[in-house]
């Protein structure tokens, strides 16, 4: 749920002290929403980056076969 800026305003004007543990309230609700959208984003990165050194991997691990299968093929025909 958010809170429009113009009521924690309005809250905040009022002379009514009670408004406080809203307006904290909505504080908490905020931090605590950046701090979970920041881990939600680290979580992400850590994903892709997972992700891209598989590739990474597989990429090099493929380069190798390729290279195994040529030079075996070169081996076979300089012998034969």
């Amino acid at each position: 749920m958010a809170v429009t800026l113009v009521k924690v305003l309005r809250l905040v004007d009022s002379e009514k002290k009670l408004a406080m543990g809203y307006i904290y309230e909505a504080m908490d609700k905020a931090v605590h929403t950046k701090r979970w959208n920041r881990l939600e984003k680290k979580r992400l990165h850590d994903l892709v980056f997972v992700k891209y050194n598989q590739a990474l991997h597989q990429g090099i691990t493929l380069r190798m076969k390729l290279i195994q299968l040529v030079s075996m093929g070169l081996m076979t025909t300089m012998s034969g």
